[in-house]
């Protein structure tokens, strides 16, 4: 969706005479949507995943969350509007291997490598005047966990065993590694179709989610306005000084979270319902906060290895699912988001902008193409790097960088812009709602900027220099 959104934002100021050439690694239009778990659906209420504000053809209320094959119609419906617009090449089965600008009579270009799946086929060379590498979290497939034992069923989410005729007819109990969104719909969509069946939970630290009843509320909630993402997000931002993620977390957990166990630490910006969290709290058999490291047979027993020290015998041709988490499993070669000749804006983790891609994507090309995105002091964040060295922190920093670079982006684009992201999870409320947000974020930006630049420039180890 990254893709589509710097592609709607690009159509503003293209014409049917501009080429545009779009290529992707993947065999058609969907990114991760193509590959991932068929069970698959939205966090939030489909009319706030968009390209802009390219309107659902779906005939579903408002808070319906789109499956994975609504998604995909969607993208093609997205596709068709825009070509409507622009000429559109498009190579597919094409992967990035490398770009550089390059001073052609006295102005840059940006000359880039793909290569083919096919292997005979030759690389594709391009030289354009602008490229926009919309990346994103470039979401790798999940793989079945690999154990020493050779008496367990190992699967991932993706496979057709997991929701196939021998699961359906298997007495054997099922072990969800992981607790994020993947893990809980994995044992949402088990509990639904095979009620009864003893499922176990392993999350690890166990994960935090907002509350999609709180976030996406709605009759008179909805309305009143109650608790928009932007309220949320100043919250926890001016709670947050650096070093309480401890307290912010709990404080988080009481006003906006749902969690399976008090005691869960990891929030990765997910979001759930309230009825999900029961439904899976109430059907799992039991839910284990541990990490598991192996699986080993021993004589006749199966022994499951926990990180802990811990372990514990599990029955033969016991299921094991893999949803551990997958974010940032692939590491992306650092580029800053905007190249030094200003050819070429980079949407990716290891240059993150704002806290979700399909936003960077947006705003990001709308400023480059309207000459204000190298002028605007925009932090920058190596959300990979983030990730692996203050995990708990992670949340808290990615909402104050959020913050800030919203409120500079909305002070440098007109109106019109911001109001045609549906994206922004304030869309969901009414008008007045909406309004009264934006008024309320006018009158404390001066306060918010001074908060949140001060815990950004102490964050060295995750922001480049600014300059």
């Amino acid at each position: 969706m990254a893709g589509l959104n710097a592609l709607f934002a690009a159509n503003k100021y293209l014409t049917k005479s501009d080429k545009v050439i779009l290529v992707d690694k993947k065999p058609s239009y969907g990114g991760m949507w193509k590959d991932t778990y068929d069970y698959v659906r939205l966090h939030q209420p489909h009319p706030n995943f968009t390209a802009g504000n390219i309107k659902w053809k779906l005939k579903k209320r408002k808070v319906h969350l789109a499956s994975k094959l609504e998604i995909l119609s969607y993208f093609n419906d997205c596709i068709k509007e825009l070509k409507q617009n622009i000429s559109l090449i498009e190579y597919f089965k094409y992967e990035y291997v490398n770009s550089k600008e390059v001073l052609i009579d006295g102005k840059y270009e940006v000359h880039l490598t793909f290569k083919s799946s096919h292997s005979k086929l030759p690389n594709l060379l391009i030289k354009a005047k602008k490229c926009i590498k919309s990346f994103g979290f470039n979401i790798p497939n999940i793989a079945p966990l690999k154990f020493s034992s050779i008496n367990v069923k190992s699967i991932s989410p993706n496979q057709f065993e997991f929701l196939g005729p021998e699961m359906q007819q298997s007495t054997k109990p099922v072990y969800i590694i992981g607790g994020g969104k993947t893990g809980m719909d994995t044992a949402y969509q088990l509990i639904k179709k095979f009620p009864g069946k003893k499922i176990h939970m392993i999350t690890g630290k166990g994960n935090i989610f907002m509350d999609r009843e709180k976030i996406f509320a709605t009759g008179l909630n909805r309305f009143l306005g109650r608790i928009p993402f932007t309220k949320l997000m100043t919250d926890i931002s001016m709670r947050y000084n650096g070093n309480n993620e401890k307290e912010v977390c709990e404080y988080f957990k009481v006003k906006y979270g749902l969690q399976l166990d008090t005691s869960c630490e990891n929030f990765m910006l997910g979001i759930i319902s309230k009825k999900e969290k029961n439904i899976i709290s109430n059907g799992i058999h039991e839910h284990e906060m541990d990490y598991l490291e192996d699986i080993v047979d021993q004589g006749h027993e199966i022994r499951m290895i926990l990180r802990s020290g811990r372990s514990k015998i599990i029955e033969k041709e016991s299921w094991i699912i893999n949803c551990s988490g997958h974010l940032f499993r692939e590491k992306s070669k650092y580029e800053p988001h905007l190249s030094e000749n200003n050819t070429t804006i980079s949407i990716k983790p290891s240059c993150g902008i704002l806290s979700f891609s399909t936003l960077s994507a947006y705003f990001l090309t709308h400023l480059w193409f309207r000459n204000e995105l190298k002028s605007l002091p925009l932090y920058e964040l190596n959300q990979e790097k983030l990730l692996q060295q203050n995990k708990k922190g992670f949340p808290y920093i990615m909402l104050v960088q959020m913050l800030h670079n919203m409120i500079l982006i909305a002070n440098k684009l007109p109106s019109k812009v911001m109001m045609e992201c549906d994206l922004l999870p304030d869309k969901w409320f009414p008008f007045h709602v909406q309004t009264f947000r934006i008024l309320k974020m006018k009158y404390n930006e001066r306060k918010y900027l001074k908060h949140t630049k001060a815990i950004l420039d102490n964050e060295f180890n995750y922001f480049p220099k600014k300059g």
